[in-house]
């Protein structure tokens, strides 16, 4: 059975400014990405981005491939013990209000 864990995410800078005074754009642009914790396009889905490129956790288009690799911004390990990975079942999970028990779109 899996063993879940949880890698909080922790953001270098928590406000713009904190960012260097100097407008160091290396400085600035390293701190935008691993403020990106999440990215979404046609070809994938991912969380927490490297400088390298690399991703916490990225999805292919159709759920069936993922990669992991240790992420900036979770300092966590690949995820599923290896860098690349099939996906063997996916739990989708859509939330609702407390209050009306209508769900949130």
């Amino acid at each position: 059975s899996p063993e879940p864990q949880c890698w909080k995410w922790k953001p270098e800078v928590t406000s713009l400014d904190e960012l260097d005074d100097e407008g160091d754009s290396a400085s600035m642009s390293n701190s935008a990405l691993s403020m990106q914790f999440m990215v979404g396009k046609e070809t994938f889905i991912s969380m927490g981005g490297n400088e390298n490129g690399s991703c916490g956790l990225r999805f292919n288009e159709d759920f069936t491939r993922g990669d992991s690799a240790p992420a900036k911004g979770f300092n966590n390990p690949p995820l599923p013990g290896v860098s690349n990975f099939q996906v063997g079942a996916v739990e989708v999970y859509q939330l609702v209000s407390s209050i009306d028990g209508k769900t949130i779109e």
